[in-house]
């Protein structure tokens, strides 16, 4: 740990400083949040009152629907029944069943009068736009609201009496107002109030649970009586309830607080209010505020707990990285430190420029299991408590070899690792003492030469001879799986060079080896082994074995499809495809000269049999590409 790092930590005061402003900034975000979910709260509120009130409203347009179809049936019964006078008529209307929710069903005739068992409705309704679709074959349900029996407000239904000669009149079904509460009761339930009413804010009907009575027919009238919130006149309700939109708004009357929801129905432009009480609407909502202001105290006190014990650490890590300094051996400038592992606690104790190779968090420490250094190694690297642990038996007595360390910014930088094995007198290892020590730029230009060696200096493909070399060794190690060697041959290369030039020909080179790169994997090598001849040396893993045949062919379609490619310069037009032949390891050959030399004579067949495809050496797999 560095000078100015100790320095900081030794600051104690700034430790409270900090605990203090991001407890302002907990709560303030805290603050934010509950303001937040407030607001969500109340347009969820909104929002569902607005759906419920909907989902009401469909329920009565289905029960009202469903009386239009109950009339069509009663005025079939009337067919064949002569209506010509009124004594006629009434005596037919006395023999049907007054099915449905209706109160009164009476004959109407062509010219519009009401003719009733009873007498109880005296009108004409010739100008009615349901009476005069029924005349015209249609059921309706009226826009108007009658008074009949008695000042009574009715729903009325048209629906016509058919016979051979056409419409012969109408019959009309009334719903008086104390049975549409009875359906706007059977349509929700809970402690709400229900208003159906027309597109004036006539009232039709009123639930018959309603605790806050309604007495007058007009709801205009109330809504001059309610205290709305935000402001909102009843005026602006009753306009935009005439406009046909729907809406939620909260009120006060008669030393309540409710919730007022609206929506129009797809019938006559009635609407339907809802009434519920606000508390209640808010219920269930509110025990989540309580839940959600209960987890802020929570947190705070947690975060104040974390805060004290953080303090107690970094006390704690001072003195550790005191205590620690005086042993500091090696120049932190070299990024250099020294280790010593126990093989049987995996335990590593650390010295030196700890922090700069690994750290703060591991610099504090002292000593760390072996398990969190390997972690911070390269995944190629990690197995180098193995190899340790190999050469440990084979009777090395030190050892020299390079990793890569991931640093803080997350890049891996190179170490040399060396050290000795001490041994115990049964000559068994008791301890790893060694050093580690930074040489990325001299390792670095190391494998940067060797990779130049190595690859193909256009395609940054492996070169023929490292190609030749890497399959050889390969197969000298012989793990387990299955092997098959590629060799691909541009068609028509020459054309690109000879027509577009040589830069373009580079241009398809280059182009060929990203295509070979992305169809086969990491695993697989691949190399440019001649001008515009490549070779790929195909690895299946062993739980892959079965399905070889199949992978090594489809691998071998990709490559036709995807280099097959047309190369212009305006003017002139150069496809080039790819003619491929394919050995098998073992099969075909045991070394790379002679899985080359049965792969060529594959690539030949592909080249005489028109080219763009691919064959397989040998009779054991398909011969056809």
């Amino acid at each position: 740990m560095g000078k100015n790092g100790v320095s900081f930590l030794k600051n104690i005061k700034a430790y409270y400083l900090i605990i203090a402003i991001s407890s302002a900034m907990i709560f303030l975000i805290m603050s934010l949040f509950y303001i937040y979910a407030v607001n969500d709260v109340d347009k969820n509120v909104r929002n569902n009152s607005i759906e419920v009130t909907s989902a009401y409203g469909e329920g009565i347009e289905k029960i009202l629907k469903g009386q239009c179809e109950i009339l069509e049936i009663i005025s079939n019964d009337l067919v064949g029944y002569n209506m010509s006078e009124d004594s006629l008529a009434k005596s037919a209307l006395s023999k049907i069943k007054n099915l449905g929710v209706f109160n009164s069903i009476s004959y109407v005739t062509l010219e519009g009068d009401v003719i009733s068992v009873d007498n109880a409705i005296e009108q004409n309704v010739s100008d009615d736009p349901a009476f005069i679709a029924a005349k015209e074959g249609r059921t309706a349900i009226s826009p108007r609201i009658y008074n009949v029996a008695g000042e009574v407000r009715s729903i009325l239904i048209c629906t016509p009496i058919r016979s051979v000669k056409g419409v012969t009149g109408v019959l009309a079904g009334y719903i008086h107002s104390d049975t549409v509460g009875d359906i706007l009761n059977y349509s929700f339930s809970g402690e709400e109030d229900l208003i159906l009413m027309d597109d004036q804010t006539t009232i039709i009907g009123i639930s018959s649970n309603t605790t806050r009575k309604i007495k007058k027919s007009e709801y205009k009238y109330y809504l001059t009586k309610f205290e709305f919130e935000d402001n909102i006149k009843g005026d602006e309700i009753y306009e935009n309830i005439k406009e046909g939109n729907n809406g939620v708004c909260s009120y006060t009357y008669t030393g309540e607080n409710l919730i007022l929801s609206y929506v129009p129905l797809n019938m006559n432009g009635w609407v339907l209010m809802r009434t519920i009480d606000k508390d209640k609407a808010y219920e269930g909502y509110n025990a989540i505020l309580r839940g959600i202001s209960m987890m802020f105290v929570f947190i705070i006190i947690v975060f104040l707990i974390l805060s004290y014990i953080l303090i107690m650490v970094v006390k704690r890590m001072i003195a550790t990285d005191e205590l620690n300094s005086k042993y500091t051996m090696i120049d932190t400038e070299k990024k250099s430190a020294t280790f010593t592992y126990n093989p049987i606690s995996r335990a590593i104790e650390l010295n030196g420029a700890v922090s700069q190779i690994f750290g703060d968090s591991i610099a504090s420490l002292g000593t760390v299991n072996s398990v969190t250094l390997i972690d911070m190694l390269h995944p190629d690297d990690q197995d180098i408590m193995k190899v340790l642990t190999k050469r440990s038996k084979s009777g090395d007595s030190k050892f020299t070899t390079e990793i890569r360390v991931k640093d803080q910014s997350g890049e891996y930088c190179w170490y040399k690792l060396s050290g000795i094995f001490v041994r115990n007198s049964r000559g068994e290892t008791s301890k790893v003492v060694g050093n580690i020590q930074n040489s990325d730029e001299e390792i670095a230009q190391e494998h940067i030469l060797k990779n130049k060696a190595e690859s193909d200096l256009l395609t940054g493909l492996l070169n023929k001879i490292t190609m030749e070399d890497s399959i050889n060794r390969v197969i000298t190690d012989k793990p387990s799986g299955s092997f098959y060697f590629y060799i691909i041959d541009l068609d028509n290369f020459k054309g690109v060079n000879d027509n577009l030039g040589h830069a373009t020909g580079d241009t398809v080179l280059v182009e060929v080896a990203g295509k070979l790169s992305r169809i086969f994997s990491e695993f697989d090598l691949i190399g440019r082994i001649g001008g515009d001849e490549f070779a790929v040396f195909l690895i299946v893993p062993e739980n892959m074995s079965n399905n070889a045949s199949h992978l090594v062919e489809v691998k071998a379609k990709a490559i036709c499809n995807t280099i097959r490619h047309t190369y212009t310069n305006g003017e002139v037009n150069v496809t080039v495809s790819a003619s491929v032949g394919v050995a098998r390891y073992d099969l075909d050959g045991k070394n790379y000269e002679e899985l080359y030399k049965h792969a060529d004579q594959a690539l030949y067949l592909s080249k005489r049999n028109g080219k763009n495809q691919y064959h397989f050496y040998g009779e054991n797999l398909s011969t056809q590409g």
